[in-house]
């Protein structure tokens, strides 16, 4: 692992953590719901695994094996380097971000990731600190698309500009 491969790294590994550490109030692994086979738990669980870990994941090797090829005569340490390096770390936050705006889907007869059977009326059918924590903010921040398309962003602007460079810098 050369120094590029693990500055990376530490800034993956933190706001990873991060991202992860903030999804309680979402639910994303509720076990317990699991195995009582609540068909929406399943259903929350395979998109929670896929956004917050296995894409996640797929990025990280990509710029990982990317660093790997990265002569360090040529790419010396400098704040540019470190930017570049710290911006896939926050991949993560941006899979986030997608994954926060996909709970939110609903339709008329209620929210695509919530049991009805699981939640009370007076919180919509929500996890209560979901839905105390959507209730405190704007109406226009309680919808999905204005999480999932600046979601869609934010893991663009992480991957793009250093996957670029290193392409521009390896030829």
């Amino acid at each position: 692992m050369n120094q590029h491969q693990t500055i990376f790294a530490l800034f993956f590994t933190l706001y990873s953590a991060m991202a992860i550490a903030i999804t309680g109030k979402l639910q994303p692994f509720d076990t317990p719901s699991m195995i009582k086979w609540y068909p929406r738990a399943w259903l929350r669980f395979f998109f929670s695994i896929i956004l917050l870990n296995f894409l996640p994941l797929a990025c990280f090797v990509l710029v990982y094996n990317a660093l790997a090829w990265v002569d360090i005569k040529n790419f010396p340490i400098t704040i540019f380097t470190v930017l570049l390096l710290f911006l896939p770390g926050l991949v993560s936050l941006g899979f986030y971000r997608i994954h926060y705006g996909l709970m939110l889907l609903r339709s008329r007869t209620g929210h695509h990731f919530y049991d009805k059977s699981l939640y009370s009326r007076k919180t919509k059918y929500l996890p209560d600190s979901l839905y105390y924590d959507l209730e405190s903010r704007p109406r226009t921040h309680r919808e999905s698309l204005p999480h999932i398309l600046p979601g869609i962003i934010w893991v663009l602007i992480s991957l793009l500009p250093t996957l670029i460079f290193l392409k521009c810098g390896l030829e």
